[in-house]
């Protein structure tokens, strides 16, 4: 099943950061602004306080990502 989506609103940083020369993530949000973009960077710092804390917030930011995504393509689907 395909969902609508508004150009101005549905963006990729991944390929927005590889297009048009864009050499930072601090010009990658430049662009993405000036294009009415939105762009979502998380990130863990490996091993701090420790690798077992670190799997873990991988497990949860992972989830985190799904339902965000799922969300976003359910508000999209809308249009």
């Amino acid at each position: 099943m395909q969902t609508k989506m508004r150009p101005k609103k549905a963006a990729c940083a991944a390929s927005a950061a590889t297009s048009g020369g864009v050499k930072t993530i601090g010009e990658t949000f430049k662009k993405l602004k000036s294009e009415n973009k939105i762009a979502f960077i998380p990130f863990v710092v490996a091993g701090d306080p420790n690798l077992e804390a670190t799997a873990k917030a991988l497990k949860i930011l992972g989830a985190l990502l799904m339902l965000v995504f799922r969300l976003l393509c359910l508000s999209l689907s809308s249009y």
